[in-house]
């Protein structure tokens, strides 16, 4: 039962009247006696020392959740990491909840020289996890943790494809149009040199605003058209006269016309419209997650591989459904490794 304090007085949570000290008990706590009920309070150091521990427990979230100077906290350098560094051997991770989800986004994030494995349903983190790097096998060990949801967005990366496919059978995936879009850039520039280049750049950046399955059908056909056109064209190979080795002359344009053309084939590019609940894009992870960790990691340069794991963490936790459960979370054992 809570202890009432009003005023720098204390009050008996029995009857509510005002508390008189009574002396001391053995360890040294301090005992207080009630006018009214006669009850005799003791209210030990534990309370206390709680109550400290969870002043300092808020600080040290919010120092390394926002982007703050050590100044603004009221305290020297020295005593605030003096009593905060209970806190930095405890684990960070999301509680095991097996719910299904409509879709699952899916990215990785470069922290010094290990990865961040991380995964949202679009509102909440439900997972994360820290790997050497995106392999197969690292991305199939943590999807494992999943139930099979109905879509998948993610950017298309070699090992998480390869990893979606030989866990999650029935996925249909939905690559990232935003990245798509960057890769054809990537290859041709801005500024193509040639005609079927700057064609092939127009096409590709209408997959922005491609909102209905009539939009895609009508893309689809005029990218057919298109290779058609330069299909000669992308297919001219040069020859080197001394060694004779042979390459496509215009090697670029028709990696990034080809790309276009596995993923039609593949069927990627535009399961978003089966789907209201489906993005097109992965900005639910890039820019809404990924971005303001970069930014944390950054305000916070200088810091050590442990304190930019608790940093990238805290934040994933805070944006899981489970923030309000931090304390009970920090007390507990369980690895880092968990999946909602």
């Amino acid at each position: 039962m809570k202890k009432k304090v009003k005023n720098g007085n204390r009050y008996c949570p029995i009857c509510g009247h005002k508390l008189q000290k009574y002396g001391l008990t053995k360890d040294g706590s301090q005992k207080w006696h009630c006018l009214y009920c006669h009850n005799y309070i003791k209210i030990g150091k534990n309370h206390k020392k709680k109550q400290k521990i969870k002043l300092w427990l808020f600080k040290y979230f919010e120092y390394l959740t926002h982007s703050k100077k050590m100044s603004e906290y009221g305290c020297h350098r020295s005593t605030f990491w003096r009593n905060t560094k209970i806190f930095k051997n405890k684990n960070i991770f999301i509680p095991e909840l097996r719910d299904r989800h409509l879709v699952i986004y899916l990215d990785g994030l470069r922290v010094n020289k290990k990865t961040y494995l991380i995964a949202s349903n679009g509102k909440h983190v439900i997972g994360f996890c820290l790997v050497d790097y995106e392999s197969s096998n690292n991305w199939r060990n943590f999807l494992k943790n999943f139930n099979e949801p109905e879509y998948v967005v993610c950017d298309g990366q070699n090992g998480l494809i390869k990893a979606i496919k030989s866990v999650w059978f029935n996925t249909k995936i939905q690559r990232c149009l935003f990245h798509v879009w960057m890769n054809i850039r990537q290859k041709l520039t801005l500024n193509p040199e040639t005609q079927a280049g700057q064609e092939l750049l127009n096409l590709s950046r209408q997959l922005l605003k491609i909102k209905s399955i009539e939009q895609a059908n009508n893309w689809q056909f005029k990218f057919k058209i298109w290779k058609n056109k330069y299909y000669e064209f992308i297919s001219q190979k040069s020859v080197n006269a001394e060694t004779g080795e042979i390459w496509f002359t215009h090697a670029r344009l028709r990696s990034a016309a080809f790309n276009l053309g596995k993923l039609i084939l593949n069927k990627t590019l535009f399961n978003f419209l089966d789907n209201c609940g489906v993005k097109s894009m992965n900005n639910v992870l890039e820019g809404g997650i990924n971005s303001p960790i970069r930014h944390l990691l950054n305000c916070h340069r200088g810091t050590n591989f442990t304190g930019q794991q608790k940093i990238v963490e805290i934040y994933l936790l805070k944006r899981s459904m489970f923030w309000n459960k931090i304390s009970m979370l920090l007390n507990s054992e369980k690895p880092t490794f968990f999946a909602t």
